[in-house]
């Protein structure tokens, strides 16, 4: 026999469903995304790889979607076979809408009870039944699509290095962070083992996909919390709340030293620079003005044949008065880690944060990063640490079927 298997959602009519969605989302924490509803993760308990989601969805007053009554309210059935389903409650004589849908969603149908409540049938795609849940934010912003997008995935146990490069390489985007959690230690703070993975390679430490990180833990998995800690390749990593909703990120500072123009340097960039100046295998380049930073069409080709001794081009200059309230501008490439332009970008920070502190005269700053997308993030340096703080965005949620 077919049955309902779960609650698939949860509906209902508002006059202003935007500002309501932002009130639950303030007063009792729900994850609301973009798209105005907040989705709830599941798994079955008989099948732990079987992972679904519950919606809970305020729709406007006028929406035709709960079918021609006044209704205030719909739910949403999860069934195992709709149209078994829907055959049986005919049969029963049940009012059955003649309509069906299909979409990547899943197969819908819809019905009514003897006190005239319409609700909804669902039966999920293939893909809302097994796989890995997966969460895209958009991290240095406070506006959806911009930033910059990282995605995260919480697992129980780090699946091998091919499989992690091969889901990072499926999402495509320029950091995808993986995270573990660890036994609850003596000091009781939540903690996580982080690695992070471009579509080619791993890297050793990733600012924005650190941020996306605690958003997600923070709005989904400890909402309780005020402070995260990661274990990872460059050591450990916390992230706590800071004012106005936004995280700030306790890094390591990497001081840049000055160093002779690389040769070929200049015309990889399309402009040479005033000063060069190296980290690691990340070079800094120096220019008088934010509008020559802004204006550079590097040639990617020629960057990329600069590794592996420079792995990433870091350019930068004083904000000017075109920039109120930024002491900085930069934008940062890497085609050698396959990411031609990354859109802000934590790490590069680490090592701008600083050198423009020395050169400034001032511990506290604010940064811009002048990609398409672009992103801001105040920074303060503290001897042998830097602070980053920024806000991030969570954009989609979906499941891979990994």
């Amino acid at each position: 026999m077919t049955k309902v298997v779960g609650l698939g959602g949860i509906f209902f009519r508002s006059a202003d469903p935007k500002a309501l969605s932002a009130w639950y989302a303030k007063h009792l924490g729900m994850p609301v995304e973009v798209w105005g509803g907040a989705p709830f993760p599941f798994r079955e308990k008989d099948e732990p790889s079987r992972v679904g989601h519950t919606i809970w969805s305020p729709f406007s007053e006028d929406t035709s979607y709960f079918g021609p009554d006044p209704k205030r309210f719909m739910l949403n059935y999860r069934v195992d076979d709709l149209d078994a389903m829907l055959a049986a409650l005919r049969a029963a004589g049940v009012a059955v809408d003649e309509k069906t849908d299909r979409s990547e969603y899943g197969y819908f149908g819809w019905a009514t009870d003897p006190e005239g409540n319409r609700f909804e049938l669902w039966e999920p795609p293939a893909t809302e039944r097994s796989g890995l849940t997966m969460y895209v934010v958009d991290a240095f912003t406070q506006e959806a699509f911009r930033g910059n997008p990282a995605a995260v995935a919480i697992l129980e146990a780090f699946f091998d290095d091919p499989r992690l490069l091969a889901i990072a390489r499926e999402n495509n985007l320029s950091e995808t962070a993986f995270l573990v959690p660890r036994p609850k230690s003596a000091s009781q703070l939540a903690e996580y083992d982080l690695r992070w993975f471009t579509p080619t390679v791993e890297v050793d430490l990733c600012g924005h996909a650190t941020l996306a990180s605690a958003q997600v833990l923070f709005s989904r998995a400890a909402p309780e919390l005020t402070e995260l800690r990661f274990f990872t390749k460059s050591g450990p990593l916390t992230v706590t709340r800071g004012e106005a909703g936004a995280l700030v990120m306790d890094f390591p500072s990497r001081p840049p030293e000055p160093r002779a123009l690389h040769p070929g340097l200049s015309e990889a960039l399309g402009l040479a620079p005033r000063e060069v100046l190296v980290a690691g295998d990340y070079l800094v380049a120096v220019y008088p003005e934010a509008a020559q930073v802004a204006g550079l069409r590097p040639n990617f080709s020629a960057l990329e044949a600069l590794a592996p001794e420079i792995k990433g081009a870091i350019v930068t200059a004083p904000a000017g008065s075109d920039h109120p309230g930024v002491d900085f501008v930069s934008r940062f490439f890497a085609p050698a880690k396959g990411v031609s332009e990354d859109p802000v970008t934590g790490s590069a920070h680490t090592i701008l944060g600083p050198y423009w502190a020395a050169r400034l005269g001032k511990t506290k700053l604010q940064a811009q990063q002048l990609s398409a997308r672009g992103g801001q993030m105040g920074l303060q340096v503290m001897g042998e640490r830097v602070a980053l703080s920024g806000h991030a965005v969570l954009t989609k949620t979906m499941v891979l079927h990994a």
